[in-house]
């Protein structure tokens, strides 16, 4: 069901689709297709979700839009996930991943190495699959300085190595996430102090 939120966001994705196609600009019109899906998924419609991420992968690759495809892809997945069809799941995030790959997306690669980790991650699912999948996200992620990304990616494997019984390396990627999460807060109460001098 749709809160009055998610309801407002459709109304004016639908608004400026309806504007992309008056002006003809495809690569819009996929853009908000996404953002459409996405808000369809948030609310958990996937059949809508999942019509809507069709229309906009079938506009990338007719536009030859790599890094739009993967994302819908991506989104497509995750939408496969939440409605617990794993497997078609895997599927588009395989897809995506080999995108990703190919144009060099490290920012997407981390991502769905994330994603697809999180799928194994899932009850009665291969925890060391899982950790594998976190554990080449995490130097992707260090390398762009993506800090949320890295603590979201910690607190993973941090619990991929507690679920296979490796108590000791699960502390140890605690104490890490812990560490990185006080660099956060600190990092953020700077940014608040020098706007507000």
């Amino acid at each position: 069901m749709m809160n009055k939120q998610q309801q407002e966001a459709l109304d004016g994705y639908q608004t400026a689709l309806n504007e992309h196609i008056t002006n003809g600009d495809r690569l819009m019109q996929a853009h908000t297709l996404v953002d459409i899906g996405f808000t369809y998924s948030q609310a958990g419609d996937t059949a809508q979700a999942l019509a809507y991420y069709d229309q906009a992968l079938a506009l990338y690759r007719e536009l030859g839009e790599r890094e739009g495809e993967a994302l819908a892809l991506n989104n497509m997945g995750k939408a496969h996930v939440n409605a617990g069809d794993k497997q078609a799941g895997m599927t588009c995030y395989d897809q995506a991943l080999a995108i990703r790959r190919d144009i060099a997306d490290k920012k997407g690669i981390a991502s769905t190495l994330n994603n697809i980790g999180g799928v194994y991650a899932l009850k009665g699912g291969d925890r060391r699959k899982a950790l594998a999948y976190f554990e080449e996200a995490l130097p992707i992620l260090v390398e762009l300085d993506d800090k949320a990304g890295q603590a979201i990616t910690l607190a993973n494997i941090a619990a991929s190595y507690k679920a296979i019984g490796e108590a000791r390396k699960a502390a140890t990627i605690t104490k890490k996430l812990r560490d990185l999460e006080k660099q956060i807060r600190d990092e953020q109460k700077r940014a608040k102090k020098a706007k507000a001098d």
